[in-house]
């Protein structure tokens, strides 16, 4: 599927922007908001992190996780 690479690329560009407590609009398509703030150290560059992802559509729909059964977070 072509779009399996699209969904972490979008969570790890999501995990990069920072944590920032308000909305941040990129564009009209991409929307990034922090749902919740982690207390732990910051991301830093070449820093190795493994993240998990849902990727939903405005209707709610969910079209792909990592924490389906048999998948695992994206590094």
């Amino acid at each position: 599927m072509q779009l399996n690479w699209k969904i972490p690329a979008i969570a790890l560009m999501v995990l990069i922007a920072g944590c920032s407590k308000d909305k941040e609009i990129m564009s009209d398509e991409l929307k990034i908001e922090d749902l919740e703030v982690g207390e732990g150290a910051e991301v830093k560059q070449y820093d190795i992190v493994n993240v998990n992802y849902t990727g939903s559509l405005t209707n709610g729909n969910v079209f792909d996780s990592s924490l389906n059964p048999g998948r695992s977070p994206f590094r």
